[in-house]
């Protein structure tokens, strides 16, 4: 849908920057936002903006039906549909989903499929039956292209492509502070996010402070979701509602991490994280845990710090590392950014735009 999401906003930026270069395209969602995300203003707000970006760029855009989620006949239909008013040279799919649609309601154009998340869904399918008929996969990070290899995809139909984002909208001079304020989280309030794990390892933060005579910082977590009721009664169950703000969904993710001093990542998969690619850009000092890609964009130890997935004691130690380092988060920061230019939505369009070309090449030679 064009509701917030990492995947979403990405999307979004490459498809204006390769309209920069000559690409046209027609961008189609499945849900509406309003679907999706029922009596979410914030959602239907931020899909408008979407929406009206694409318009500023002449960029085509369009709903495959809500009904298709659940009805693959219908799915398939509307695709055969889109493909045939459209009449595209290269079909792209960021969904899986709809990868098994496409091959079902086309069969004559080249058709390539983003795997976004490290686990990869409908897995039987792509091993016997899609990866025959999908022309080239991508994979975002290292994990992603073992999880298509490790179902028998050749890796010559695979092309690895990191998720890039607009650098300049993130970079900012930051100075650090001799005392952490402010952590910050940014991601859906979804179970594979594990913020039961985070409001735990962040107790342990408060109670560590307070012994050592410290004041805590508040930890701030800005997005929406299902378990936002259940987070906000743990946060009661283990004290910290004092010390812990939920923000919502908010557009002004570029100041949220000017203004903190800490970034922290819990999740227990990620394919390759815009979240974590923003905040390396900025600067800001990161705990994150050693999923997906996430080991491909923080060097653990170099420019930031690496924790098991779901344990919330190393995770809470390795805050309080840098809490009480400001030299090491010093460290960290410089080193961030300048690793953060190889995640330049440029690299990611100029990548794609060149894939498409050997593809539209290879398929043009088999006519």
């Amino acid at each position: 849908s064009f509701a917030p999401g990492g995947a979403e906003v990405y999307v979004r930026n490459l498809a204006c920057k390769m309209k920069e270069k000559g690409v046209d395209q027609v961008i189609y969602v499945l849900d509406d936002a309003e679907d999706v995300r029922k009596d979410d203003k914030a959602a239907k707000s931020f899909q408008e903006e979407y929406i009206e970006l694409l318009k500023k760029n002449s960029i085509g855009w369009g709903f495959i039906g809500s009904t298709a989620r659940n009805n693959s006949i219908q799915g398939i239909v509307s695709i055969r549909e889109i493909v045939k008013k459209e009449k595209p040279d290269v079909i792209h799919s960021h969904v899986s989903g709809i990868s098994v649609y496409l091959v079902f309601a086309n069969r004559r154009i080249p058709t390539v499929y983003t795997h976004h998340s490290t686990p990869l869904r409908h897995p039987l399918l792509h091993k016997h039956f899609l990866r025959k008929r999908i022309t080239r996969y991508i994979a975002i990070s290292d994990a992603g292209k073992k999880a298509l290899l490790d179902i028998g995809i050749s890796s010559s139909k695979i092309s690895k492509i990191y998720n890039g984002i607009p650098l300049e909208e993130f970079q900012s001079k930051r100075e650090i502070s001799d005392r952490v304020r402010t952590l910050l989280a940014v991601g859906r309030l979804q179970r594979p996010k594990n913020y039961p794990m985070m409001l735990r390892s962040f107790n342990m933060v408060v109670c560590q402070c307070k012994e050592k005579g410290i004041e805590p910082p508040v930890l701030k977590i800005a997005g929406e979701g299902e378990l936002k009721d259940d987070l906000k009664s743990l946060c009661v169950e283990l004290k910290i509602q004092g010390h812990t703000f939920f923000l919502g969904i908010r557009r002004d993710i570029p100041k949220l991490l000017s203004e903190s001093d800490i970034f922290v990542m819990s999740s227990d998969w990620e394919g390759l994280s815009i979240a974590l690619i923003e905040a390396l850009t900025s600067g800001i000092p990161i705990v994150a845990t050693d999923v997906g890609g996430n080991g491909e964009i923080i060097e653990n130890g170099v420019s930031g710090l690496l924790s098991k997935p779901g344990d919330a004691e190393q995770f809470a130690n390795n805050i309080m590392r840098l809490i009480m380092n400001s030299n090491l988060r010093d460290t960290f920061a410089s080193r961030a950014v300048n690793r953060a230019e190889i995640f330049s939505i440029e690299n990611s369009a100029a990548s794609h735009i060149e894939l498409y070309k050997t593809i539209m090449a290879s398929s043009n030679l088999q006519k």
